[in-house]
């Protein structure tokens, strides 16, 4: 099992959650405890080696591009070439024809959490286009600084 999804997830139960257990028990706390944990939603385009390697993100492509399937099949659908999506067009392009196929996605739940992730995480309020699509990337360039980690 090791380096498998299976074993980062049993590591990160074994390290983090059972402690957490062990010291609400300790603490006298009712035992139904454990249920107001948080819920931990492993459930996510990371792949665990570049979770356990803490990978650094540099820019917009390499975090919500890569390896995310449903954006690739919403960019297949709108007929963006297969080299925007998964070929050797370079990062700021492939963002581009992101930009201008979710810009097509009103409605689509990646249309909004693309938004929301945008807001959240990267302070950006405005509505994502190919027409803006530098200016959202350059904004989110500065937020990003010199990368960001999996684990930040």
């Amino acid at each position: 099992m090791e380096g498998t999804g299976l074993h980062f997830g049993l590591e990160i139960y074994h390290k983090y959650i059972i402690k957490q257990i062990e010291l609400l028990r300790k603490a006298g706390r009712p035992a139904n405890a454990p249920q107001r944990l948080p819920i931990l939603d492993y459930h996510c385009h990371v792949s665990p080696r570049e979770i356990a390697e803490d990978r650094i993100f540099h820019n917009l492509t390499q975090l919500w591009l890569e390896g995310d399937h449903y954006k690739w099949r919403l960019m297949r659908a709108n007929g963006v070439d297969e080299r925007y999506i998964t070929g050797d067009a370079g990062d700021y392009e492939k963002f581009e024809a992101w930009a201008g196929a979710v810009e097509q996605a009103v409605g689509n739940p990646l249309y909004h959490w693309s938004h929301l992730e945008l807001r959240r995480y990267f302070g950006y309020t405005g509505h994502l286009t190919a027409a803006n699509a530098r200016q959202v990337w350059e904004h989110c360039s500065a937020v990003i600084g010199g990368g960001l980690s999996v684990r930040e």
